[in-house]
């Protein structure tokens, strides 16, 4: 329609003056004040509520700003002992091993899902790239004969000598550490998501979801959870698109959704914790919080921050 590139520009301008409320036509959001968690990174709450015909579709998002231009930031993505073989692992176990200050779930992976310890010698398969230090240990456009999603796998976010980038390449990128997506979200500041291409792929409706974005100048990282609150929540991926429009992000990519969701950050204490609330209630799980359970994943990408500076002058 002749009409969208118009909305869309004056969607992206209110977004630039900080004064976007509307994620996607029909959908608002209400932010909280930002609170600095580490040097560059901080942290902020948005309330989503959509409109659906069986009532308002309400969702939490939790969202990680990072300042690349910082230093002190480093990047990593899950290991494996060899190509292909990922052992099922939960996000807050990932941040602690890897002494990582944030991480959130990366990768989609076959024979998903438990929240219950797996089986000594469980392994898993990634969907997509998966680079770490320098090793290719998922393969470009990995897609198991195994594995049932029919996604395209082939947008990552990669962090090499150049700095982090979110690329669709048409080969192997050269890269120290890379994380793929099931579908590119924005590209060129613009909603690029497909919709739902059938009403019994649930994969495609309302979800949560873990996103990443970087701003046009690729100086600016947003990674956020969304959080399933109740039955009705969540967000399809062109509501996602333009949440992360809403940011700033001038390219984004959805990782992974539903309830493998996690965004872990090391609390004031030390300890692995989660921003967004789990969707998994099983007796037996092992993280917790607020009586729901953290699920074992295929991957995850992981930042490593300075503390804050001190204000007291010692």
């Amino acid at each position: 329609m002749k009409g969208v590139p118009l909305a869309l520009a004056f969607l992206l301008t209110l977004c630039a003056n900080a004064a976007a409320q509307v994620p996607n036509p029909g959908c608002t959001s209400r932010p909280e004040g930002a609170a600095p968690l580490f040097l560059g990174v901080t942290t902020q709450i948005f309330g989503i509520t959509c409109p659906a015909p069986e009532g308002n579709f309400v969702s939490t998002a939790h969202v990680i700003r990072v300042d690349l231009t910082v230093p002190g930031l480093s990047f990593e993505a899950s290991s494996a002992p060899s190509a292909g073989s990922f052992a099922p692992t939960l996000t807050t176990t990932f941040l602690a091993t890897t002494r990582s200050q944030i991480a959130i779930n990366a990768n989609l992976f076959i024979d998903c899902c438990t929240d219950t310890p797996p089986p000594a010698g469980t392994t898993t398969a990634l969907q997509g790239l998966e680079i770490s230090s320098g090793k290719v240990l998922s393969p470009f456009r990995n897609n198991p004969k195994d594995g049932k999603q029919p996604y395209p796998f082939a947008t990552s976010l990669i962090v090499a000598a150049n700095g982090l980038r979110i690329v669709t390449p048409t080969e192997p990128p050269a890269a120290t550490t890379a994380v793929t997506g099931s579908h590119i979200l924005v590209s060129g500041g613009q909603n690029v998501a497909p919709p739902n291409p059938s009403s019994s792929d649930s994969f495609f409706g309302p979800n949560p979801r873990t996103l990443a974005g970087l701003s046009a100048d690729n100086k600016v990282l947003w990674i956020a959870a969304v959080d399933r609150l109740s039955e009705n929540s969540g967000v399809t991926l062109p509501q996602a698109a333009q949440f992360m429009i809403q940011l700033g992000a001038a390219t984004a990519l959805n990782f992974d959704g539903g309830g493998s969701t996690s965004l872990a950050v090391q609390m004031p204490d030390g300890a692995p914790g989660l921003l967004n609330f789990p969707s998994d209630q099983n007796a037996g799980c092992s993280f917790i919080k607020g009586g729901r359970c953290e699920r074992y994943v295929g991957a995850s990408f992981g930042i490593h921050a300075q503390p804050l500076l001190s204000t007291s002058g010692h």
